[in-house]
């Protein structure tokens, strides 16, 4: 079973938990019906802000992580509880090729400050951009979950041309990265380089034939990027572009 924006249900439930039941900043009913309205009504943007700017997940934060682990231990816990045809229990992927770009607008805006028109977090990656403390930090959260326990659950990864010194061999620098991220628990990496803003630039002006040949590694399969649908061209240069291990 893929299992769906996990990382949202979490900074989610970890930012219901937090305004609402630990700061009293805010009521369930407050945040249900802002959800329920894109965040269009009075005040709701700054609502909106407050909730974004709390922890989430990715930043090897512990509060934030646990509420991960948590909520990936009950999704499991439930799934093997039940068995398929063949006899078998049931067991979840944190991990989905394609649904996380066209979700929103059917799923709707979320507690933790997502708009319905956005995309929901690829696996169990976190959310674009509120991974802020680097690519370590975001590896060390993502291998606090047990993925011997699932059946995968990628770290894609975006590195700027940038992350390469001048110099250092590129193909070491990566196995030592990948060789650590294994020995944590993580079970696959999904790397690009690129400038993004060169993505950018090529889902801006789709007229240019410069950008043609360009092969991405969008989740689990590669694609060629200026015949990729727009929406999925669009969450692809909303990533986060590390330009070293600590950005």
């Amino acid at each position: 079973v893929n299992a769906l924006g996990v990382p949202n249900v979490v900074d989610s439930l970890f930012a219901i938990k937090t305004a609402v039941f630990e700061q009293g900043r805010l009521t369930l009913e407050q945040v249900r019906d802002a959800c329920a309205r894109d965040w269009s009504g009075d005040g709701e943007e700054a609502m909106r802000r407050y909730l974004l700017n709390l922890p989430k997940f990715g930043n090897d934060e512990d509060a934030p992580d646990a509420m991960a682990v948590q909520v990936s231990e009950q999704l499991r816990e439930v799934l093997e509880s039940k068995r398929n045809i063949k006899g078998g229990n049931f067991r979840p992927s944190l991990f989905q090729y394609m649904g996380h770009t066209v979700a929103g607008p059917y799923l709707g805006a979320t507690a933790d400050g997502r708009k319905k028109a956005e995309p929901l977090a690829h696996g169990m990656n976190p959310m674009h951009g509120r991974n802020t403390k680097g690519m370590t930090a975001t590896a060390n959260s993502f291998c606090k979950l047990d993925f011997r326990k699932y059946q995968g659950g990628s770290m894609q990864i975006e590195l700027h041309p940038s992350y390469f010194p001048e110099g250092v061999e590129r193909g070491a620098m990566v196995d030592h990265f990948a060789t650590a991220f294994m020995h944590k628990g993580g079970v696959q990496i999904n790397l690009n380089v690129f400038d993004l803003a060169d993505l950018r630039d090529a889902y801006e002006h789709p007229e240019k034939t410069e950008y043609d040949d360009i092969v991405v590694k969008v989740t689990g399969y590669s694609a060629h990027f200026t015949k990729m649908d727009r929406h999925f061209q669009k969450e692809f240069v909303e990533r986060v572009n590390y330009a070293s291990l600590d950005d």
